[in-house]
């Protein structure tokens, strides 16, 4: 932007109170903020994607942008905290989002823990080491995830699939050494995806279908909180109703009123940029 002579510095000279945002991989300064950099990258230098390995220890390549959506997320949180300051000061601010700030952000319990403990992984129970906290395969080749941490939803659990025995073995580990984990890979490949699904519904144990994309918009749960509407787009904030229900602008469609109203450009320059395909 700077190069096209709208960088933070020459906006503010036309609109001192301009709440002005950069989003990169590396921030603006520094040694890295001259290299390219994708998603993959930012979750590997933040220690991230050694947390989604495989049972070899291998880090898996993830299929969704997470290091993407949550540099946006952390863009929409400063410029939220600019508007605010603006409206109590008067000025404007200028604001670097460097994405592989925002998630090693994220590793702030794991670096803590692996300090005091020496381990890698955060939270043992949390890392699929324990029965009740782990994913399962179903008899139909899906999987369904069981997070029955506190007793009560474990002893939900083992009272519904009439196994009150296992209770003992609430936190005993995800291993082929460990009979009831063996007898709990054997029950959930007993029943169906669906089945699974009716059953987390009825009993309150903190178990969850690993849903695919395309089966978001006929889930209950998102049927209900109208999470889908049109063309596919989905709400973040369900609770809002109406307010994110339209889809979002297409390019260049706001371009005519940002220029006249923030710029102060004239219908005639409007016109003869339009007619050289600027907007």
């Amino acid at each position: 932007m700077d190069k096209l002579g709208l960088g933070y510095d020459a906006v503010r000279e036309i609109k001192p109170d301009i709440i002005y945002c950069s989003i990169s991989g590396y921030g603006q300064k520094g040694m890295f903020s001259s290299l390219g950099s994708h998603d993959l990258n930012y979750l590997a230098i933040s220690g991230v994607l050694a947390q989604l390995k495989g049972e070899d220890g291998k880090p898996v390549h993830p299929t969704i942008t997470l290091a993407d959506f949550a540099g946006g997320l952390a863009a929409n949180e400063r410029i939220l905290a600019g508007l605010v300051s603006r409206a109590l000061t008067g000025m404007g601010s200028y604001h670097s989002i460097a994405i592989a700030d925002v998630m090693a952000s994220l590793m702030g319990n794991h670096v803590l823990i692996e300090k005091e403990t020496g381990e890698h992984d955060g939270i043992s129970s949390l890392s699929g080491s324990v029965i009740s906290y782990a994913i399962y395969e179903t008899k139909d080749g899906r999987y369904v995830s069981l997070a029955a941490l506190e007793p009560k939803f474990w002893q939900n659990f083992c009272r519904a699939v009439q196994r009150e025995d296992w209770f003992d073995a609430h936190f005993s580990t995800t291993n082929d050494r460990n009979p009831v984990f063996i007898e709990m890979k054997v029950l959930f490949k007993s029943r169906t995806f669906e089945e699974w699904i009716g059953f987390g519904q009825d009993v309150d144990c903190c178990l969850a279908p690993v849903l695919k994309a395309g089966e978001l918009q006929s889930f209950p749960y998102f049927i209900e909180k109208k999470i889908v509407f049109s063309d596919c787009q989905l709400k973040l904030h369900s609770d809002m109703e109406g307010l994110s229900s339209t889809p979002p602008p297409k390019k260049g469609e706001h371009s005519e009123t940002i220029l006249k109203e923030l710029l102060k450009v004239s219908e005639d320059k409007v016109r003869e940029w339009k007619e050289i395909g600027i907007i």
